[in-house]
């Protein structure tokens, strides 16, 4: 990807979409994916009928980031494989799904795509842009998740976004039940958000881009 300004991956969802074959849609989009999906529906409204926001950032790393994570962004230019591996271990914990996710990032991008990514959103501010976003949105905040992701995040999206609701997700399967619940525009009772203090030394994982179209 020669170029990797917003516009042009924003773009990029414009053009996945009419190869489906798709006039109508919702978007599921995760942490890093949320600067691209907010950048498409603020100026593609019509297309997109509803809006899934898993962790979804509206800022760029240099307006978000602790100074832990910057420190360990630092290991990316030095060691992309201990990078990797210990941003899935700090965000999944000892596990064989942390060491699959290293892997799993790893086989996404190099590690010059990642920097090169940073580089191109570090002073992205995109909060702006939420009060023009009418679209139902359901902004989902993963309990499991609460340790290495800013709590303050989901609630700047839903005082933000004009037509949204937080839920709190304890695992896969709850964000299924209540993403179904969402599409076929059934009722979602709120589960209570885990908002905590960030500890100290805490630190949220930022190299996450995924973003999901689904027909409507």
């Amino acid at each position: 990807m020669a170029d990797r300004s917003l516009s042009a991956r924003a773009a990029d969802i414009g053009l996945v979409v009419d190869q489906l074959g798709l006039p109508r849609f919702a978007i599921d989009a995760s942490n890093a994916a949320g600067l691209e999906t907010f950048t498409y529906v603020a100026c593609n409204a019509e297309r997109v009928s509803h809006l899934v926001l898993a962790d979804a950032h509206v800022r760029g790393p240099g307006k978000r980031d602790h100074p832990s994570l910057q420190l360990l962004r630092g290991l990316a230019e030095i060691d992309w494989n201990l990078f990797t591996n210990t941003l899935a271990l700090l965000a999944l914990g000892w596990t064989e799904e942390a060491r699959q996710w290293g892997e799993h990032i790893r086989r996404c991008m190099s590690r010059e795509d990642y920097l090169a990514f940073v580089k191109a959103d570090w002073e992205v501010d995109l909060a702006p842009l939420l009060p023009t976003i009418a679209t139902p949105a359901l902004v989902c905040s993963s309990s499991r998740f609460a340790h290495v992701v800013r709590p303050d995040l989901a609630r700047q999206l839903v005082s933000s976004l004009p037509n949204a609701r937080l839920v709190s997700v304890r695992d896969a399967n709850e964000k299924i039940r209540v993403v179904e619940e969402f599409l076929g525009d059934a009722p979602t009772a709120p589960l209570p958000p885990p908002i905590h203090p960030l500890q100290p030394g805490a630190s949220a994982p930022s190299s996450s881009r995924t973003w999901r179209v689904t027909r409507r």
